[in-house]
């Protein structure tokens, strides 16, 4: 006789205990009740079956292997996650025009802890999020249903090691990033009476670029340039029309934005 609870794949999808089993089939599929996440679910056990933990379209835990802002929607079922008896769906209701169209989208997640309350049980929406801070603690709850627990570390919160979120804490309240910016100064060059700075955006985000610039005569200056500018690609040269000669440029200098590797936004001559 086989304990359910003890075959590696279950142990790896996470289950606590596989409480019993209420059929199986031909093909060897068993089918029952188990408990995950302290919450009592469904299970489907197929013989021989992928690990729950290689790269595949049902990804059993984490931010999945495709968008890494929300888990992949599974296309078992309807869809149903067989490892862990989730059912995670997505609903587009709106998409607008343009470059960065609005999105309205509902996502119903059977595993998360509690839904919107807004539109039915378990069901969140595009604009359905919160962060509840208790002590040294930040817990962000996404419009997907995942919930995601950031440690204070000093002036930073620091994110679960499997999570590329960002959470930061500004004098205005909170910044939260599901994708990663980076803006960085390449390089500067000077012609007669004009600069050319060349910046690029290396992450995912895509921001207005604020800039620090000092002169050799003590003066300084900031100039903000509009988030279209990357609209044209992420490398752009910016033209500074003046005959003063410039000593160093810095990008975000109040480090408002969550900008993830700061080495780059400086150039000094």
């Amino acid at each position: 006789m086989q304990d359910l609870s003890t075959l590696p794949e279950v142990l790896a999808a996470g289950w606590t205990e596989l409480g019993g089993a209420n059929a199986i089939n031909d093909a060897g599929q068993i089918v029952g009740s188990g408990v995950i996440n302290r919450q009592q679910h469904a299970f489907l056990l197929t013989p021989g079956g992928p690990s729950p933990k290689t790269a595949g379209p049902c990804p059993s835990s984490g931010q999945g292997t495709g968008d890494p802002n929300k888990p992949d929607p599974c296309p078992l079922g309807n869809p149903i996650n067989p490892f862990i008896g989730n059912k995670y769906q997505i609903e587009t209701d709106y998409v607008g025009a343009g470059t960065y169209p609005l999105r309205v989208e509902r996502y119903y997640n059977s595993i998360a802890g509690s839904g919107s309350g807004h539109i039915g049980a378990k069901w969140r929406h595009t604009f359905d999020r919160s962060i509840s801070v208790s002590g040294a603690q930040a817990t962000v709850f996404r419009p997907d249903g995942k919930q995601f627990v950031f440690p204070q570390s000093g002036a930073d919160w620091v994110a679960p090691a499997d999570v590329m979120d960002r959470l930061t804490q500004s004098a205005n309240g909170w910044i939260y990033t599901t994708a990663r910016l980076d803006q960085a100064v390449d390089s500067v060059r000077a012609r007669a009476d004009t600069t050319f700075l060349y910046l690029s955006n290396r992450g995912q985000m895509v921001l207005p670029v604020m800039l620090e610039l000092r002169y050799a005569d003590g003066s300084t200056e900031t100039r903000s340039l509009p988030v279209e500018m990357w609209n044209l690609g992420m490398r752009f040269t910016y033209r500074l029309a003046t005959a003063k000669r410039l000593t160093s440029a810095v990008i975000d200098p109040r480090r408002i934005y969550p900008d993830i590797v700061r080495d780059n936004n400086t150039w000094k001559r």
